[in-house]
Parts: C-alpha cells; sequence; structure tokens
C-alpha cells in the first residue's frame, strides 16, 4: 500500500474505532452535532478547528487550515451553521501537500443559499477571528 493509502485508511479506522468526542474549540464550538454525510461524527476529537475561509463565485469554498488553501467540496459543507461566528473545517492533513475534509462548518452570517448565488463571493480571506463576513454584491 502507499503511503497515501495509509493515511487514508488510518484515518477511516480512527474515524470508526473512536467513539464521538465532545470536541470543543477554543472559541465554544461543539462539534458534537455535526455530521458528515454519512452519518459518521464530523470530529473524531482533534480534527476540527476554526479557520480563515472564502466563499468562491461558483459556490464552493476555499479553507485555510493550517496556512495551506483547501478546497471543500459543496457535499462536504454542513448545512448546519457554526454557533460561535467561525468557520470550522474538520478534516486532516495528508502527506504530499493533500488533505481529506471531513467536513465544512460556516459561520451563521453565511447562509447556504447565498453561496450558491454568483454574487456571493466574500471579499477575500476571513480569519477565524475576523468580523462578521459580508457577501459582496448584496444591497
Amino acid at each position: 500500500m502507499n503511503p497515501v493509502s495509509l493515511a487514508i485508511a488510518a484515518v477511516a479506522m480512527m474515524a470508526v474505532a473512536q467513539p464521538a468526542s465532545a470536541h470543543e474549540s477554543h472559541s465554544g464550538q461543539d462539534y458534537s452535532r455535526f455530521r458528515q454525510t454519512n452519518g459518521a461524527s464530523c470530529c473524531s476529537g482533534q480534527d476540527c478547528r476554526p479557520v480563515a475561509y472564502s466563499v468562491r463565485p461558483d459556490g464552493s469554498v476555499m479553507m485555510f487550515p493550517e496556512g495551506r488553501v483547501v478546497i471543500v467540496e459543496r457535499e462536504r459543507v454542513n448545512p448546519l451553521l457554526s454557533d460561535d461566528g467561525q468557520a470550522h473545517w474538520c478534516g486532516v492533513m495528508l502527506p504530499g501537500g493533500r488533505s481529506m475534509t471531513f467536513c465544512a462548518i460556516l459561520p451563521s452570517q453565511v447562509s447556504w443559499h447565498d453561496q450558491h448565488r454568483p454574487h456571493a463571493q466574500l471579499d477575500g480571506p476571513r480569519s477565524a477571528a475576523a468580523s462578521p463576513a459580508r457577501p459582496s454584491g448584496h444591497h
């Protein structure tokens, strides 16, 4: 098995082997209510964190965990919104600059419906502690 396959297998085994944790971010975001599309918890106790983010014109989301750029597929964006006004990325960094996203959680200031409109591009990356994001083009 190649190193990437081993890393993916290890992450999958950890997600199954560990019970859902009451993981909470330093900002107070409780991750226990967030689920992946397959029903598994988004968080295994250590893989969710507040991050800077940007919504792209096509509705996809760019997140910046650990200073890296991660493009999040729409189906990985959780329909539930964060409670603390910050975006959160749940996933792991893999060898070779790759990543695996379990869930992306957007702040309450960005509605899921606004993400799908072409005018919903945010003005650049938002920091995890930034003021509420306002989509440009809204009047």
